[in-house]
């Protein structure tokens, strides 16, 4: 998932709250759709949204959450008891999980 915002301090400023980065140079973040961590909405350092989709493919569900960033963020997830549509919830990416592109990626 693209994620694009100002960079400051080290973070990603997005609507859903503040995202801790890799140290680097960089204006654009990529996070793997399997590389967020569902968490509670309002965790310390997790981003804020709602489930707006939940489709079951084979072993994984790919939940659709909107209000992260200004388009919906796709999650992929193990969980068999993954958060249903309306739900709130938090996302974590951990740092070495980003990968930091330039503004023209």
């Amino acid at each position: 998932m693209w994620l694009a915002g100002p960079v400051s301090n080290g973070a990603l400023k997005l609507r859903g709250g503040t995202l801790a980065l890799p140290p680097g140079d960089g204006a654009i973040a990529y996070v793997r759709p399997e590389n967020f961590r569902i968490t509670d909405p309002g965790a310390p350092g997790a981003l804020t949204g709602r489930v707006t989709g939940r489709i079951f493919v084979g072993m994984h569900y790919r939940l659709t959450v909107a209000g992260i960033a200004e388009e919906p963020v796709t999650v992929v997830t193990a969980d068999q008891a993954p958060p249903r549509i309306g739900a709130e919830i938090g996302l974590e990416a951990a740092a070495e999980s980003i990968l930091l592109l330039g503004e023209n990626a």
